[in-house]
């Protein structure tokens, strides 16, 4: 009885472990979409100063 228990639980951590990782690099993919956009918004806002003056 221990050992299917034990290997169920087993089973679980290593789901939650795996659906962390995957939510983590999710995650982190978005920041750097983000991070990207905003400099892109950023540079052709400034370039968009720049001809008006």
């Amino acid at each position: 009885m221990t050992l299917p228990l034990s290997l169920k639980s087993l089973g679980l951590i290593c789901l939650i472990l795996s659906l962390g990782l995957i939510c983590l690099i999710l995650s982190l993919g978005l920041i750097c979409l983000i991070l990207s956009l905003g400099r892109r918004l950023m540079s052709s806002s400034r370039r968009q100063n720049s001809q008006c003056l």
